[in-house]
């Protein structure tokens, strides 16, 4: 199926009079991966929170969104804390992937014998890894993450990155990031803010 790129046409949002995005514009193709990049304050996670549907902004064009599943990992973890890893997924993921699937892909992370603990006993990269787990396996056509990686060791980051990209196949996926080799580990479009 041919799905339409993501486009944005001259973005701008203003908070209390503060500009933070102006004019922005970007294509996302479909089954592309692709990182914003730029200095904090830049309006980044604005920009994807426009794209996600969370805020409005104040002028501009969206296209290529509507009626396409989106899946996020914020730069919150977003987790219910008094459920395990795999509930927490199970939450929302449904029937459509199995407690068996969803504890294959979490031991793959690394996440051996924690999967049945609740989510508030583990550590924070632990948690990344569950909030991560769950978008994955969500069925999107789009994935965006919010510097998923930040707090992670770097031999967990490249094998938890090895395991994204392993995924992405046939979706558009779009990564907020500080770090130029995550983009380019990642074989990421960068679009540079």
């Amino acid at each position: 199926m041919i799905r339409l790129p993501i486009k944005l046409g001259n973005i701008s949002k203003n908070f209390n009079d503060k500009a933070v995005l102006n004019n922005f514009s970007a294509v996302f193709k479909d089954n592309s991966i692709n990182c914003i990049m730029g200095p904090s304050g830049v309006g980044k996670t604005t920009a994807i929170n426009i794209i996600i549907g969370l805020i409005k902004p104040d002028s501009g064009t969206i296209e290529g969104v509507v009626g396409k599943k989106i899946s996020v990992v914020f730069q919150e973890d977003r987790l219910l804390n008094w459920l395990n890893a795999v509930d927490n997924i199970a939450f929302v993921c449904g029937d459509a992937v199995s407690k068996a699937e969803i504890t294959a892909l979490l031991n793959e992370l690394g996440l051996n014998g924690s999967t049945n603990e609740a989510v508030s006993k583990l550590s924070g990269g632990m948690k990344r890894r569950v909030a991560i787990a769950r978008a994955l396996l969500y069925d999107a056509d789009i994935i965006i993450m919010d510097e998923p990686f930040k707090g992670l060791d770097d031999d967990t980051k490249y094998n938890v990155m090895d395991i994204v990209k392993s995924h992405l196949v046939n979706k558009c996926a779009i990564f907020v990031t500080h770090d130029i080799d995550e983009a380019k580990y990642l074989g990421a479009e960068i679009i540079q803010m």
